[in-house]
């Protein structure tokens, strides 16, 4: 099985379109939105980028591993020319996920791309999972970037709950059979 949360930004909102979670954009700019992917739908438009600004993705990923973040995107001639995703696991530490740096891809095409951390045991079973798509390069007041079809996706978890609850509480007393 596997559980997912998706933003298609269609109602121009935030809010994702399917299963809980919560996204940002911190980048000191209100966001709006424009024709999306495909073209009968809305993306997300941000623009100004600065060093530091990121959209953050809050998902509670207990039950569920091997977690997958996709996007399709597309940035103006002078908007971020790259950007790299980053991951926590208490949301006040984040890491840069190995070989994540990407080129954006120039408009009026959006590019998908597929970032897998499997390997990131950090980001499974958690209810403080935090992902961030980081813009880097070209700064410019009319630089835009367009996110589209966000999700984030995991596999059920091998791990029952039971073990997962006992770790996150700690013992609590002495087991008597």
């Amino acid at each position: 099985l596997q559980r997912s949360k998706h933003w298609n930004f269609d109602s121009s909102s935030l809010v994702p379109s399917t299963g809980a979670g919560t996204l940002t954009v911190n980048t000191g700019v209100a966001e709006t939105y424009v024709t999306g992917n495909p073209v009968a739908g809305k993306a997300l438009s941000s623009n100004s980028w600065d060093a530091g600004d990121n959209l953050q993705v809050a998902v509670n990923t207990v039950s569920y591993e091997d977690m997958i973040l996709s996007f399709d995107e597309e940035a103006s001639a002078t908007g971020p020319t790259s950007f790299k995703i980053q991951y926590s696991s208490d949301g006040l530490t984040y890491t840069d996920l190995a070989s994540s740096t990407t080129s954006t891809s120039l408009s009026p095409t959006f590019t998908s791309h597929t970032f897998s951390l499997a390997s990131i045991t950090a980001t499974d079973n958690n209810a403080n999972t935090r992902l961030r798509i980081v813009p880097s390069g070209a700064t410019n007041v009319a630089g835009v970037l367009h996110i589209d079809n966000l999700l984030v996706s995991g596999a059920t978890s091998s791990t029952p709950s039971e073990i997962t609850s006992c770790s996150t509480t700690g013992n609590t007393g002495d087991l008597r059979i």
